[in-house]
């Protein structure tokens, strides 16, 4: 989106294996993150399966519930030549 900056650092993705760490730090199943984040049943299958990762937003939104650094979660982005 145009004119919308991302709460993440350009140079920061989302690590592939970030949901699995989510769930193991939290200790929470994932119909409770539903619930508890208000979001479908859908886009926690996805995010679990890799499939897609949650908006720069809602990313932070999670780490704020959780209290969690985003840090733990994020890798710096692979250049490509």
């Amino acid at each position: 989106m145009r004119g919308v900056k991302s709460p993440l650092k350009k140079d920061y993705e989302i690590r592939d294996n970030w949901f699995d760490k989510l769930l193991e730090t939290t200790g929470i199943t994932q119909p409770e993150l539903e619930k508890r984040l208000r979001v479908s049943k859908q886009s926690i299958s996805q995010w679990s399966n890799g499939r897609h990762f949650p908006s720069g937003k809602m990313f932070l939104v999670i780490m704020k519930e959780f209290g969690l650094q985003p840090e733990l979660f994020l890798q710096k982005k692979v250049k490509s030549s």
